[in-house]
């Protein structure tokens, strides 16, 4: 399985949507594909991406994904590890309820859960640590559920 790491212009975005909506069951808003992502994973098939973007305090992962029919195969693996190899700090949030919060807690350095979202970091200074958790839940909501 191949990861390739395009420049954000050479994204077929409607494959990424069709991917994200797959992964998360819902379609990613529109607002979220009008922002230009600093970095993306992807796995040469479309069934797993990674999305970056830099944040004052290193990179902010906005979206991890791999289609409901690719699960399981690895891929987030292969993702997480090409990421990882090239980003020394990187931190994200993910909802309180998402099933792969165990995986994420296991990658990930440290974590706070908050009331709604639960924000992972990887590589921060302990002192950066408040800060990350702050611009993390500031951050807009790509794919909304129905409280949203």
């Amino acid at each position: 399985m191949k990861i390739k790491i395009p420049i954000p212009d050479g994204v077929h975005v409607p494959r990424v949507r069709g991917l994200l909506a797959s992964s998360f069951g819902r379609a990613p808003s529109d607002a979220f594909f009008a922002r230009t992502p600093d970095r993306v994973y992807l796995e040469e098939g479309y069934r797993g991406c990674a999305i970056l973007s830099e944040a004052p305090l290193g990179a902010y992962l906005t979206k991890f994904a791999v289609s409901a029919e690719a699960q399981g195969e690895g891929i987030a693996r292969d993702l997480w590890e090409a990421l990882v190899a090239e980003t020394p700090v990187v931190f994200w949030r993910a909802r309180r309820q998402n099933p792969i919060s165990e995986w994420y807690a296991k990658l990930c350095d440290g974590l706070m859960r908050l009331r709604e979202w639960t924000v992972y970091w990887k590589g921060l200074e302990p002192a950066s640590v408040p800060a990350a958790i702050e611009w993390a839940v500031g951050q807009p909501v790509d794919i909304s559920h129905d409280e949203d």
